[in-house]
């Protein structure tokens, strides 16, 4: 089915709706949960099993042309990127969709389309000021996401906490090389978080690196790139959940030597909370 007859399937079936209701934490489910058993724009990576970051979504604009990603953390919100919400000026968001439950992008059905009805941006995002920094928005579903197996939201840190020396993953349909085409399919890399003294000192983005909204990661030849922006920097927990730490936000090339940038979620836990508190989120232990 072609990307115009789902923008059809979609005014037809779907209308707007937003009923204000206490916030529940829902006990069906529960956050950052894979479905994939672990012992491990997206360049040197490997294509993920179906549905295996449950959480990782795809923003896309109406012709199905990915341009950034992002994260379901609660029943009517997507974190991304700042910079994703005024990407292009002839792209406005009432004329993108967030795809959930995705896989392979040209498999996509009618009920994996939800629509924007407005994007909420950091109170201190600088817009292009500066480097981006606190380059994060969240953006507000036209209606409740509904959550089942492939289909969850990923778990949020539960205070500010340094994660210098951790692997982490980054997920998304972004491209996977610098200056070509898209992934079909959802991609992962790991990579390494690096000390704040690390991306401060970097010949390349040290000028760049802001520590207090900022980290940065790095692994030989793997990297985010174009259409990764605003998709979830994320880690496996001890207690076996999947928990976001970053937010992909810009990079000097793709898969170079140098280590790419990242928004940290932990310092704007207050505001992400006070953005999503009237919705519904998954329980985080079982």
């Amino acid at each position: 089915m072609s990307w115009k007859s789902f923008h059809g399937i979609f005014a037809l079936i779907f209308i707007l709706l937003h009923v204000p209701c206490d916030a529940e934490v829902l006990t069906h489910c529960t956050c950052g949960r894979s479905n994939q058993n672990f012992v491990s724009r997206i360049v040197g990576g490997r294509e993920t099993s179906r549905h295996e970051y449950p959480w990782v979504v795809g923003i896309v604009s109406e012709d199905g042309m990915i341009n950034c990603g992002g994260s379901i953390i609660s029943t009517r919100h997507v974190l991304s990127a700042g910079h994703c919400v005024f990407h292009d000026p002839s792209d406005p968001i009432g004329q993108r969709f967030i795809i959930v439950g995705a896989h392979d992008m040209n498999a996509i059905e009618p009920e994996m389309i939800y629509g924007i009805s407005k994007a909420i941006m950091h109170p201190a995002w600088t817009a292009y000021d500066s480097w981006d920094s606190q380059d994060m928005a969240i953006y507000v579903t036209d209606r409740p996401i509904q959550f089942g197996k492939h289909v969850i939201p990923i778990c949020l840190p539960s205070s500010p906490k340094d994660y210098a020396g951790a692997r982490a993953l980054v997920a998304g349909w972004g491209r996977t090389q610098d200056g070509g085409l898209t992934s079909k399919y959802l991609q992962d890399i790991r990579i390494n978080v690096l000390d704040e003294d690390t991306c401060q000192s970097h010949p390349s983005i040290g000028q760049m690196f802001e520590p207090q909204s900022m980290m940065c990661a790095f692994a030989p030849m793997k990297d985010a790139c174009q259409g990764d922006s605003g998709g979830p920097l994320f880690l496996q927990t001890d207690r076996n959940r999947f928990e976001q730490i970053g937010v992909v936000s810009f990079g000097l090339g793709c898969g170079t030597d140098n280590p790419g940038i990242y928004t940290k979620v932990s310092t704007s836990l207050n505001w992400i909370r006070s953005v999503i508190a009237n919705a519904d989120v998954c329980q985080d232990t079982e």
